[in-house]
């Protein structure tokens, strides 16, 4: 009887050991390349191996052993710093070998010794219907060479069965001459045995993570998309769980992800109250993401967020296409840069034009020169001149203001009044590469204020987007990005006769649309949907207030005020606002708020008019609504395409609305009451 016991024992411990065969390989240094483990080749002690739930470290030997689980698809490894795989980390499990070696080969150069350095951030390429990536994909490779990029990664969203396929061959470890990570977005669940299958025979396991000098970071999957995944809530949990088991106390974590985890200060991942991370508890410092096509970072409690938009066709909000470029410190802390495609050497003198220049009452010539370059930064920027063929000004150094634009005051001798100025401009940038611009202008001190000609340049010392300069009491406001968080979010207030800064009002974040002034008032909003009333002549702030508008997407909605009403915020949140109190008067109840709502709230006839774009979750299309001034009540006219402008005419009830970027249209609809929906009287589509 005993003996029978110990065989149904035996039998049944095979039974567990074939399903759950125990993976074992070397983890070493393949210093000839050949991707095999050679005897006496160097192993790595310590190196976190997974097999998609369990976690473990290589031995002295460089040995690990993993037990294998029922949902196991792959064997992959933490990329340790000071390392590059050549996008072997992983190995997929095929069912026939136990054993899977893992050969690594340095890469330390890019990382300095305290362990600072610096990534690319990449999301939404969505190449499964553009054609000319390798443009934008050299730009990269290019600038990653240059400032030496320790990795790039892109948060998914490669998009469909097509994009996902090709996508490798435009960027890969290899090619870009730096380690290349991918993320899966929600188009890149695609049509298979689960959505995530095409994904992970190209590019590997939907979570993982490596180490680049003192920070370790973490890929996690989307959680569902246009297919359903294969990996569950629960699968990526227990993983991490382990993963971050694994990670010493304190280590700084940066997590990427297509899509953002919270709008709150909380980062708590897990399957329900009793499982779960609080990702703040393991030093988080910054999560990365894309989904939305927006660039917007800000702080959430002591964790930076950071949304890249696309740098191949711009953002979904109409701003530039850009790729970011990330610098993280020894102890962790992320900078960022914004870095704008598709420019080669671009250099412009912007105080020039209409053959004059500008000029300040004692005759000083302000010199302002834009110069950009996408794969290095200018680094030096000097303009001289020239008159009849003898350099009158040498060759002199302008200032810095912006990412784009330099600046000096140049003062030309008597003699050359009357004559034709020759000016060089002159841009060095940290490749060594130059770029050269040569404009030329009659010196005519005695013309200003006689002749039409540019009177003055600013430069506010931050970029400006859709906020349009605002003239009012002698003033001339406008407000400015901060797509970086770096502090260059504000409101400005220049003379408008001769362009000088009379006050500059700081806010929390980019503001991205129009600004209105009304009774003595500036009003503005920033991204994070603070609503802002600014004293029009001294700069000090009347008012602020958070409006109820959703975490993302983003606002990039202009705002109106008359009256001593503002008209500002989106969806539900829209509303009017009392100018001197911040109090709402009323607030939209009829329509949410959707991407990329660009338009700016047009008053006429006794109605308000704005616009609402289409959202991923809803799927609505986009439409413009009118709501009385007095009350919330709506009216709603639908568009048949995406990215929607509206330049509405209210004349005699009617309004023209034009749709634009896929196709033409032109409607002309007319409203009866507030009651009453919008019909179409016409309407021409070409």
């Amino acid at each position: 009887m005993e003996k029978k016991k110990l065989i149904l024992l035996l039998l049944s411990c095979a039974v567990i050991t074939e399903a759950h065969a125990a993976y074992q390989g070397h983890v070493y240094v393949d210093s000839n390349r050949n991707g095999i483990y050679d005897k006496g080749e160097k192993v790595l002690k310590g190196i976190r191996v997974s097999d998609g739930l369990n976690v473990v470290k290589t031995n002295a030997e460089g040995v690990y052993t993993l037990p294998g689980h029922k949902r196991e698809r792959f064997i992959f490894i933490t990329t340790p710093s000071g390392y590059r795989t050549d996008n072997q980390y992983y190995r997929r499990i095929n069912g026939t070998g136990q054993t899977y070696d893992f050969g690594l080969q340095p890469w330390k150069g890019r990382i300095k010794p305290n362990g600072s350095h610096r990534f690319i951030h990449i999301s939404d390429t969505e190449i499964f219907n553009t054609e000319n990536q390798e443009d934008w994909a050299n730009n990269i490779r290019d600038y990653a060479a240059n400032e030496n990029i320790s990795f790039i990664i892109h948060t998914g969203d490669i998009c469909y069965e097509n994009g996902l396929k090709n996508h490798i061959h435009l960027m890969n470890t290899s090619n870009m001459d730096c380690p290349m990570f991918y993320c899966i977005g929600n188009h890149d669940l695609v049509k298979g045995k689960y959505g995530e299958e095409v994904f992970e025979n190209v590019y590997g396991p939907v979570y993982y993570s490596f180490d680049f000098g003192n920070v370790h970071y973490v890929v996690t999957p989307m959680a569902g998309g246009d297919h359903q995944p294969g990996y569950t809530k629960e699968d990526v949990y227990r993983w991490l769980k382990n993963d971050l088991a694994q990670v010493p106390t304190g280590k700084p974590i940066i997590v990427f992800n297509h899509d953002l985890l919270t709008s709150g200060n909380e980062f708590v991942f897990g399957i329900d109250d009793n499982e779960k991370i609080n990702l703040n508890e393991h030093n988080l410092k910054a999560w990365l993401y894309g989904h939305w096509h927006n660039h917007f970072v800000r702080k959430q409690g002591d964790v930076l967020t950071i949304s890249t938009a696309t740098l191949d066709k711009g953002g979904i909000d109409h701003s530039t296409s850009a790729f970011r470029v990330v610098d993280v410190d020894q102890k962790g802390d992320v900078q960022t840069m914004l870095r704008y495609t598709y420019i080669n050497k671009s250099i412009e003198t912007a105080s020039i034009a209409n053959d004059a220049c500008t000029m300040t009452s004692d005759e000083k010539i302000p010199v302002s020169v834009n110069t950009y370059n996408a794969v290095a930064p200018a680094i030096r920027v000097t303009y001289s001149c020239v008159v009849d063929g003898n350099t009158v000004l040498p060759e002199t150094q302008l200032t810095q203001n912006t990412d784009w634009n330099w600046s000096g005051m140049a003062k030309l001798p008597a003699d050359c009044k009357g004559k034709r100025i020759f000016i060089t401009a002159k841009a060095l940038f940290n490749n060594g590469e130059t770029a050269i611009s040569r404009s030329s202008f009659v010196y005519q001190p005695e013309e200003i204020g006689k002749t039409p000609r540019l009177a003055w340049t600013r430069n506010v010392n931050a970029n400006l987007y859709f906020s349009s300069p605002v003239v009012a009491g002698g003033k001339v406001y406008v407000a400015s990005l901060d797509e970086d968080l770096k502090g260059e979010g504000a409101i400005f207030a220049l003379d408008a006769k001769t362009g000088e800064l009379q006050w500059r009002y700081p806010v929390r974040n980019s503001i991205k649309n129009t600004i209105a002034v009304d009774e003595g008032t500036v009003f503005a909003q920033d991204a994070e949907g603070y609503l802002y009333a600014i004293d029009s002549q001294t700069g000090k702030l009347k008012w602020d207030k958070k409006m109820d508008v959703a975490g993302l997407p983003v606002l990039v909605d202009g705002l109106t005020a008359a009256n001593g009403i503002v008209y500002a915020g989106s969806g539900k949140a829209f509303g009017a606002y009392n100018g001197k109190t911040g109090d709402a008067v009323w607030l939209n109840k009829g329509w949410p708020q959707g991407e990329a709502t660009t338009s700016t709230p047009l008053l006429a006839n006794g109605v308000v008019i704005s616009g609402e774009a289409s959202t991923a979750t809803t799927h609505k299309r986009e439409s413009c609504f009118g709501n009385s001034i007095k009350t919330e009540l709506r009216i709603e006219a639908q568009h048949r395409h995406m990215t929607v402008i509206c330049f509405m005419l209210l004349r005699a009830n009617l309004y023209l609305s034009s749709t634009a970027i896929r196709g033409k249209s032109l409607s002309v609809k007319s409203y009866h009451s507030m009651s009453k929906s919008i019909r179409p009287r016409w309407s021409r589509i070409n």
